[in-house]
């Protein structure tokens, strides 16, 4: 986040729902408790600065089941960031809906899937 000439925060939905497809992922270890307060907020930038660096090439950090903060070298750059972002987490979202898996390269269908929901969303 050095050198970010903006910063976008989004309560997008899908920004929150994807938090939750694997709330024990090593990516979601950063958490904010859901009783926002003055405690909270600080305990906001802790987490966020130790996202940080422990990610220095990321552009982007999610606050499992609440939001987003984005930033980029100029306003442009954040926006084009955040729907990039948005776009993933969407597509990630629709693929858990359909049973698949998508952390492997065969997309396996996913072992917790309720059956016939690939026939469903099909149909």
């Amino acid at each position: 986040m050095l050198n970010a000439g903006a910063v976008i925060h989004s309560h997008g939905m899908e920004s929150c729902l994807v938090t939750m497809l694997n709330p024990l992922a090593k990516e979601f270890q950063f958490l904010l408790s859901r009783t926002l307060h003055m405690k909270a907020y600080r305990e906001l930038t802790e987490s966020l600065t130790e996202a940080i660096k422990a990610y220095p090439r990321t552009t982007a950090v999610l606050v499992c089941n609440h939001d987003i903060y984005v930033w980029g070298d100029s306003c442009i750059s954040a926006k084009t960031q955040s729907e990039c972002y948005h776009y993933l987490f969407d597509a990630a979202i629709k693929l858990h809906q359909l049973g698949i898996d998508r952390t492997t390269a065969t997309h396996a269908p996913v072992q917790n899937a309720k059956a016939g929901t690939l026939a469903q969303m099909a149909a």
